[in-house]
């Protein structure tokens, strides 16, 4: 007989309890600079094809219209905007990250904007959730690190269900035995998410943004409805941290619970592209900027990476999507543009000759001392010039600050709204503690 609370009972205890009392001031202000990021990842994402497709398909499926397509002034059901939201800011690859194997905003917030805007939820209420998804989700994601990579996983999809799902439950007002329930099925439902689907260039890559957060919105409702799953996924011999990851840390899930948030580990990605792909983005570039050197001048360039790293090999991505998992190719067109936007990943720029020429002098070696680094992630870069020359920077990703963020945001929701309704939003989710029904800003986000 089991003694005391599982760990799933012990968060979702934790997650019934909490109040936006209870946040720090600093952690709000972090917050919401995430809320901003993801937003504007979302907003750019809806003008690329993978948003038209979702939408037109979810659209013909029906159901009750609760919750907002942003940009596409249609309303659907809250687990279908939630998919169709985040699998399109997902695509881009520039929504924020861990190093410990989440993307926890474009998953944890479609789902809760969707409940949110349906239940006519505050901007309190919406960041209270939003947080808690977060933290559970990093959490969770923390605890199995890096395991489920090493077996051919993409974490972010993985666990992100669960963040999902925990922000709906406390939008919903649900108790703890509810939301113990919620974390369970989606133990059971989430999606099992290989890597393969992304160095392959699949577009249902995308979806590993939107789909989880689609179970999550699911897997909410479902617990209220009277479902249950299973309390002991986290300490069962056959539960789903043991199946996916082999490892069962109760510590890292429960440690130090309201005190530290996940949040803390999540970050503001700079470039778009997988984050395995940052550190030899950045060094690369601080070489350019510090010698001079053009592609012209370089005969061959050596990365040295960790073991998550090194896979991400391919030197002739022939898609979008897997030329954002390709450090040969994201170093090289660093090098040439100056910068890996979006922009970077336009089928005129991927069959650039230039680009193709530099990445085939890429090469990557597998570093052991970069491993023990880990979860930092950190790439050595070395490039030789043809005058004999070499120039080598070792680093890692450093913070975006507001104001960079800020400046991506606007990038972002300027290619879609005008500059006036991108300061309102912006305004408005800086702010967001006093609006008085997160609608407010769904319906600036509604249409161009």
């Amino acid at each position: 007989m089991r003694c005391g609370l599982t760990i799933s009972q012990e968060l979702a205890k934790f997650v019934s309890r909490t109040t936006y009392g209870n946040l720090p001031v600093r952690t709000r202000a972090k917050l919401k600079m995430h809320i901003l990021d993801t937003l504007g990842c979302i907003v750019s994402g809806h003008a690329a094809q993978v948003s038209t497709r979702l939408t037109d398909l979810i659209l013909d499926l029906g159901g009750k219209k609760e919750a907002t397509i942003l940009t596409k002034n249609k309303k659907t059901t809250s687990p279908y905007a939630a998919l169709v939201n985040g699998s399109v800011g997902h695509h881009h690859e520039l929504d924020d990250g861990t190093r410990l194997g989440c993307h926890p905003g474009v998953i944890t917030i479609p789902a809760a904007l969707a409940v949110a805007e349906s239940t006519r939820a505050s901007g309190k209420e919406f960041m209270m959730s939003t947080l808690l998804g977060y933290d559970v989700m990093i959490r969770i994601g923390a605890s199995l690190f890096p395991n489920p990579s090493h077996r051919g996983f993409h974490s972010p999809a993985l666990v992100g269900s669960f963040g999902a799902a925990v922000a709906c439950c406390k939008l919903l007002h649900m108790k703890a035995d509810k939301i113990a329930n919620a974390l369970g099925i989606c133990s059971s439902l989430g999606p099992i998410a290989p890597f393969e689907s992304f160095t392959s260039g699949s577009t249902v890559k995308d979806l590993y943004g939107g789909w989880p957060s689609y179970v999550g919105v699911f897997a909410s409702l479902l617990a209220m409805s009277g479902i249950t799953g299973p309390q002991t996924m986290f300490e069962g011999e056959q539960g789903f941290s043991e199946v996916v990851g082999g490892i069962r840390d109760r510590e890292m899930l429960l440690g130090r619970l309201g005190r530290r948030y996940g949040l803390d580990l999540a970050y503001v990605k700079r470039h778009a592209s997988c984050g395995l792909t940052h550190a030899p983005i950045n060094a690369a570039l601080e070489i350019v900027k510090k010698s001079g050197i053009g592609a012209s001048d370089i005969e061959k360039i050596t990365v040295k990476s960790h073991s998550l790293a090194a896979k991400c090999d391919e030197m002739f991505p022939d898609s979008e999507i897997a030329a954002k998992v390709s450090i040969p190719y994201t170093v090289a067109a660093a090098i040439i543009q100056g910068y890996v936007g979006q922009d970077v990943f336009s089928q005129e720029v991927l069959r650039d000759r230039k680009i193709e020429l530099l990445a085939k002098k890429v090469e990557i070696v597998l570093d052991r001392k970069l491993d023990a680094q880990l979860p930092t992630r950190m790439a050595i870069v070395e490039i030789k010039t043809r005058n004999g020359k070499t120039y080598s920077v070792k680093a890692g990703e450093p913070e975006m600050k507001l104001n960079e963020v800020i400046a991506k945001f606007r990038n972002q929701t300027g290619r879609v709204f005008n500059s006036s309704i991108v300061q309102e939003i912006e305004d408005r989710v800086l702010s967001l503690e006093r609006v008085g029904n997160i609608g407010e800003i769904v319906d600036l986000l509604r249409k161009p």
